[in-house]
């Protein structure tokens, strides 16, 4: 999967777009209703902070009733560091955790989720809870293989972010909103048609909501 975007901020002469961080993330299940993630942030690696992510998802249970969502949990470590690169003489090392609560509905051949994020950075010295609301769509544009999810999160509405050094943008100028675009690709799927000759495989009357693939709205060093 690669998603694109992140915190919306306010570029002199351009005007509020999100930030261009590219994350290139994949994901395979384990057992069943569990799946492991990782993936490289793009963005901060190209400017000498190397950062990648790992974690896993439990999905609690399937969409038990039209009405009845869905429900997973997850929990991923984000890692970035200079030491790879010899420009800077003071090596530093950032951690962050992040835990996920998600709400899934099917409807039709797409996907609707909600839900909050806790991120609290690794540190001995900071222990400062952010909590992100987001909420997001994930479609299947008439191929079983490639699906397309935008989701849009507000980073930390309770920070105040008037005098910001960056200017994020969200309502009150509190916190920031996060906006995201992306594509993934399921090999299995993908496999299966090209071995029935570009036919999808028959549909398992058994299938139920999926989890959706949150990725992170924000690295480490573009918090607000």
């Amino acid at each position: 999967m690669v998603t694109m975007g992140g915190p919306v901020t306010d570029i002199p002469g351009v005007g509020a777009i999100p930030l261009p961080n590219v994350t290139v993330e994949g994901r395979h299940g384990i057992v069943d209703h569990v799946d492991v993630n990782y993936g490289l942030h793009l963005l901060p690696t190209a400017f000498g902070a190397a950062g990648g992510h790992v974690g896993a998802t439990w999905q609690l249970y399937d969409e038990p009733a039209p009405w009845v969502p869905a429900t997973s949990i997850g929990q991923r470590l984000f890692f970035f560091s200079n030491l790879l690169d010899p420009r800077k003489e003071l090596k530093e090392a950032y951690a962050l955790s992040q835990t996920d609560l998600t709400l899934s509905w099917k409807l039709w051949e797409s996907l609707v989720y909600g839900g909050v994020t806790a991120y609290v950075p690794v540190d001995v010295d900071v222990r400062t809870l952010h909590l992100a609301p987001f909420v997001g769509v994930e479609v299947h544009p008439g191929l079983d293989w490639l699906r397309i999810q935008l989701e849009g999160r507000w980073l930390s509405p309770t920070t105040d972010q008037r005098f910001a050094v960056v200017n994020w943008q969200a309502p009150g100028d509190m916190g920031g909103i996060a906006v995201n675009l992306g594509v993934a690709v399921e090999f299995t799927e993908l496999f299966a048609v090209l071995v029935n000759d570009g036919k999808a495989p028959p549909a398992d009357a058994d299938d139920t909501a999926e989890t959706p693939a949150t990725t992170p709205a924000i690295a480490p060093s573009e918090q607000p």
